[in-house]
């Protein structure tokens, strides 16, 4: 009878790739999956650190977990962790969480299949150089990847997401100096997959009937840079688009500095291509953004946006701002207000920064305090309610394509997205449609929007 495993994964889209990728390689070694802890033999807890609330999120299911091992809850023998929690703590893990019994890193992914079997005889505190002749034993037409082959592309395809969408990571690591960020020292050096190998894993997703790629990387504007010696992701997508099935391509995780004209010209061009881009921009302050370590001034930003408006009409501008970074005034949360209320970016997160052992930041002077932090937080996301809300009221009126993902029974509308809207991050906009419940998730629909609701859409299909 084949071994059960019961698979969590946790933090990015980066991290679920991951775990897709660990997922066909224990698929590929007659692993079966379950749901249900109490049922499973083994458990894989692929972590995320990237912050505090992360980190805590992480332990939590950690240990939550290790409870199934006693025989009064479950039957679990091995409780594997794996991803980035290994990466940032891998010579304390084990003495700060003795539940664990073999932990694998962000290199050794591939590797998870002979770490479960090894910890399910009984082996405990496994590191990957104890088990043996682990690549020999590795049935090679299962497993690959770019560091080694492309076997993975006849592997069965294991998804964590619907089967009509998918992310497509072309690049790991990140060479960026960003003093708050954790990220270089956990991922490592920026890694492109080459274009080949991306472009084929993109045609082996439409194979499966994927409908839209979210391209993703810590750095995706910089992508090829370090194999070619120039960014050639406009090149990638252009190859990307030629494949047929493709309908949507969506870039995510740009840096500013990267996101250079031949890109810009590619979002404005292609007719696959989303004009939607994702582009943490952390504050606008120059005082902060020097501090940041990020490249970029008030008037770099202001200008990248308007070079973003002019030469992409449409476009929509998901980013992220830091509130709370050691040195942050109220006067610099007021300009962070301003800009959002100038610049009326559609989609915008805003976090509380996080103190992490180990960056720059975290030994600036003019640390905020949780109190002060919270209290901006609140003030900066009040203040671009009202931008939300204005930007979704200029919606009206306005006939959009949607890929239907779900039917809502409760309201009788379908929840969509148009390429305004990224998956999983950005929310649905619900529409109403005769027969709605018969509509297949994955396939497309006109309609226009007819109302602004709180902070949501409600269309009518045409």
């Amino acid at each position: 009878m084949a071994y059960k495993v019961m698979f969590i994964s946790l933090g990015c889209a980066k991290n679920l790739v991951d775990s897709e990728k660990m997922l066909e390689t224990l698929s590929g070694y007659g692993f079966e999956f379950t749901e249900n802890p109490a049922d499973a033999d083994a458990a894989v807890v692929n972590t995320c650190t990237f912050i505090d609330e992360a980190k805590a999120e992480s332990i939590e299911h950690i240990l939550e977990t290790a409870s199934f091992k006693k025989p009064e809850n479950g039957r679990l023998k091995a409780l594997v962790v794996a991803g980035c929690m290994v990466e940032r703590y891998k010579e304390t893990l084990y003495d700060e969480i003795p539940e664990i019994d073999a932990i694998v890193g962000l290199a050794s992914l591939q590797d998870i299949a002979s770490v479960i079997l090894w910890a399910l005889d009984g082996n405990k505190k496994i590191r990957l150089e104890d088990i043996p002749m682990v690549r020999m034993n590795r049935p090679k037409n299962k497993i690959g990847g770019y560091s080694g082959g492309n076997g993975e592309l006849s592997a069965p395809r294991v998804s964590l997401t619907p089967p009509f969408w998918s992310y497509l990571k072309v690049a790991d690591g990140c060479d960026n100096p960003c003093s708050f960020c954790v990220i270089p020292q956990i991922r490592g050096r920026f890694k492109s997959v080459p274009v080949d190998i991306a472009a084929a894993r993109a045609k082996r997703l439409a194979m499966d009937g994927v409908k839209e790629i979210n391209i993703i990387a810590q750095d995706s504007g910089n992508y090829g840079r370090d194999i070619y010696g120039r960014p050639r992701l406009h090149e990638l997508i252009d190859k990307i688009s030629q494949i047929d099935g493709i309908k949507w391509i969506r870039i995510l995780y740009t840096y500013p500095l990267h996101l250079n004209d031949a890109l810009i010209k590619v979002i404005a061009s292609n007719p696959k291509v989303c004009k939607y881009i994702d582009v943490p921009l952390q504050h606008v302050s120059d005082g902060l953004l020097k501090l940041m370590k990020r490249g970029m001034t008030y008037d770099k930003t202001a200008a990248f946006i308007e070079k973003l408006r002019g030469a992409i009409p449409g476009v929509i501008i998901r980013t992220s701002f830091i509130i709370g970074h050691p040195g942050e005034t109220e006067d610099d949360v007021d300009r962070l207000i301003e800009f959002l209320d100038m610049y009326k970016i559609e989609k915008a997160g805003f976090f509380r920064y996080s103190q992490e052992d180990g960056t720059v930041s975290a030994g600036y002077a003019g640390q905020v305090s949780e109190k002060v932090k919270i209290r901006r937080l609140k003030k900066v996301s009040l203040a671009y309610d009202k931008v939300l809300k204005s930007v979704n009221r200029s919606m009206i009126g306005k006939e959009l394509e949607f890929m239907i993902e779900d039917f809502d029974e409760q309201s009788g509308l379908l929840m969509a997205r148009s390429y305004r809207e990224a998956p999983e991050v950005d929310g649905y906009v619900h529409i109403a449609a005769e027969s709605a419940k018969y509509f297949v998730p994955g396939t497309f629909i006109n309609a226009k929007i007819i109302k602004a609701k709180k902070f949501e859409l409600y269309a009518e299909a045409v």
